[in-house]
């Protein structure tokens, strides 16, 4: 009688057992190969939707960057312009002051958010009751009337009058009726690599404001809307 045993019990042949275990280990391998890293399609594929988003991400942040910069500009046009039509139009003395103020976070070195705003020349009431003539019986003080310009998407690289730079954190322009109007040149930086050029001229009617972003059209701007609707804003009581 002829005795026949099973491969799969305890006494499976030699070579069976080594090629089940071979398997075995292949297998883990393979397991442990996927567990180790992205293939190379999945790389490729992670690469490309990577660079789709990117390309849509990226012109609309620089867009919205640019449009912010470039409103910001116009502030800043619209303000000198307020400043000229006081001086010119209202007869009385007007004056553009800039100051940097540093924000509570700020670093040392690091320069402050920039401030643009309006300063008007009024009659000192204590003044004129005391009897004081000349100079002292007016004062400087900033115009309620115009709101001021906060330069947090800009930065004033460089401010000149008739030429000669400004000193780069505090300086103020007066604007006073009948006299020489000086040149007044403001450059602004912002997002995106935006450049503007904001400039009075000593004869012109108002600011004009020029885009010197590379790649733009270098055309000035109008003076833009100078008017104060007081009402608009909520001071329709408010003493001219």
């Amino acid at each position: 009688m002829i005795a026949v045993r099973s491969i799969r019990g305890p006494g499976a042949s030699p070579g069976t057992s080594r090629f089940r275990h071979a398997h075995i280990a292949r297998a883990r391998a393979r397991a442990q190969a996927s567990d180790d890293g992205f293939t190379l399609l999945e790389t490729i594929i992670v690469i490309l939707i990577l660079g789709v988003i990117a390309s849509v991400i990226v012109p609309r942040a620089l867009s919205v960057g640019r449009r912010q910069s470039e409103a910001e500009s116009k502030q800043v046009q619209r303000l000198i312009s307020v400043a000229l039509d006081k001086a010119r139009l209202w007869n009385q003395p007007a004056a553009i002051e800039y100051r940097e103020e540093n924000p509570s976070s700020a670093r040392k070195g690091e320069r402050g958010v920039g401030r643009l705003s309006v300063w008007s020349m009024r009659a000192d009431a204590a003044a004129v009751e005391s009897d004081a003539t000349g100079a002292a019986r007016t004062k400087w003080s900033e115009d309620g009337l115009v709101e001021p310009v906060f330069l947090t998407r800009t930065k004033l690289a460089l401010a000149t009058q008739n030429g000669q730079p400004l000193p780069p954190a505090a300086w103020r322009i007066t604007l006073a009726p009948g006299q020489p109007r000086p040149l007044l040149v403001l450059n602004l930086e912002g997002d995106a690599g935006t450049r503007f050029s904001i400039r009075l001229e000593p004869d012109a009617p108002g600011a004009i404001r020029i885009d010197e972003t590379p790649g733009a059209a270098a055309k000035p701007a109008g003076s833009g809307q100078r008017s104060i609707d007081l009402d608009d804003t909520g001071r329709g009581q408010s003493t001219w």
